[in-house]
């Protein structure tokens, strides 16, 4: 009888053991499957990819994405040198670091989306999943120069000196020229042959400095006209009116009068014909119609944004929008969602479908806690049915033998 309670003992210390071990089994895998919520998507929205002289303070980059947060943004040129300053020419790569907030990590095979699109885009995690590198490469792109401001119309004496300055965006050269009161243009070096006395510098920066100006140049008008990069297309600033102050009347010549001669005979003369007096603003308006003033509001289609001319017949400044999207309606399983797109520029906005790309972590998924206590249960039974079967067999009463009688 002891002997049976000693191996009861035995037993049950035995089972108790295998629960245990049974238990950090299915619990290990478990906790380890449960460390988080899986990233599959990595956003990231910028409002301008490079532009050459753009400054870099113009971009902004934000993220949408659940989960994550940015951590660094980086635009890299071809020579492994960080942009801190202004993009130039040639080709830049884009990078954002994230870090994964608590309950969540990168799957390994995320991908990424710069507004929206994933072309040219790749995503690289880290070994924990709890960091994620995004990056794409882009050339940067030459826009049309955008003429800012100036010049303002001068006033000087005769044998003065006065300055023009102007500003601009996306120049890669600036070139100055003189007008004259017909509005007929003229470099700085073709104006110089006409005018010997005239000294100047600074024909092809943003300042222009004109010295020993003499009356001649009184009505005359300077423009700068600003040029984009390998001069592909330009834009023209306003002229701005010289007035030189002193410069002497031109002094008609004296009539010789006419030795007096016999009065011939009256003849009777046809009417002479009205003749039409100078229109004295032609030089103005044949000024203005060389140098478009332009609309400060920006004119936009479905593509693209730029300044009319008062007249309507020219643009300025044309350049394809900047549109940071944002989300506006969730995507769901019977409806796709929205998003919409503001140009930082211009104000037009657009809207486009969004794709559903799967709900809540737990859809179409088994719950892990529930899974848990599917294990516990199976193993418990299990065992349960073991160890019935070993006390069964212990405790049950021995046959007695028989012995044959001789």
């Amino acid at each position: 009888m002891v002997t049976l309670k000693l191996r009861a003992k035995r037993l049950a210390s035995l089972l108790f053991a295998l629960c245990l071990v049974v238990s950090v089994l299915f619990a290990a895998p478990v906790r380890a499957e449960a460390e988080g919520t899986e990233i599959t998507r990595v956003l990231v929205s910028v409002n301008y990819t490079p532009v050459i002289y753009m400054d870099l303070q113009y971009v902004n980059v934000s993220t949408s994405g659940t989960g994550y947060h940015i951590t660094g943004v980086s635009w890299i040129d071809s020579n492994g040198n960080a942009v801190t300053q202004q993009f130039g020419k040639g080709a830049y790569r884009f990078e954002v670091s994230y870090a994964a907030d608590d309950g969540y990590y990168f799957a390994s095979g995320a991908t990424g989306y710069i507004n929206n699109d994933s072309t040219g885009v790749s995503v690289t995690v880290g070994a924990d999943g709890a960091a994620a590198v995004l990056s794409k490469t882009y050339e940067a792109e030459i826009w049309a120069p955008v003429a800012i401001k100036g010049p303002h119309a001068a006033n000087v004496e005769v044998g003065g000196w006065t300055s023009f300055v102007v500003s601009s965006m996306y120049t890669d050269e600036d070139e100055w020229y003189l007008v004259d009161p017909d509005g007929k243009a003229f470099t700085l070096k073709q104006a110089g042959e006409r005018f010997p006395w005239l000294d100047y510098s600074g024909e092809n920066t943003d300042k222009l400095v004109l010295h020993n100006i003499q009356g001649d140049l009184d009505g005359w008008s300077v423009f700068c006209r600003h040029w984009s990069v390998s001069k592909i297309s330009y834009s023209d600033s306003k002229k701005a009116l010289i007035t030189v102050a002193g410069a002497p009347e031109p002094t008609p010549e004296p009539t010789p009068e006419p030795t007096p001669e016999p009065t011939p005979e009256a003849t009777p003369e046809p009417a002479s014909e009205p003749v039409e007096e100078a229109d004295e603003d032609a030089s103005a308006e044949t000024e203005k119609a060389a140098a478009p003033v332009f609309k400060t509001e920006w004119s936009y289609d479905g593509e693209y944004h730029w300044h009319d001319s008062e007249d309507g017949q020219e643009v300025s400044g044309k350049a394809p929008h900047s549109l940071v999207w944002r989300e506006t309606a969730a995507a769901t399983k019977d409806a796709p969602g929205e998003e919409t797109g503001t140009c930082s520029v211009c104000g037009y906005a657009a809207t486009r479908a969004l794709a559903y790309t799967g709900g809540d972590a737990g859809d179409g998924q088994l719950d892990l806690s529930t899974f848990r206590v599917v294990l516990y249960l199976v193993g418990a039974a299990l065992l349960l049915g073991i160890a019935a079967l070993i006390l069964s067999s212990l405790f049950a009463p021995k046959k007695k033998k028989r012995h044959k009688r001789k």
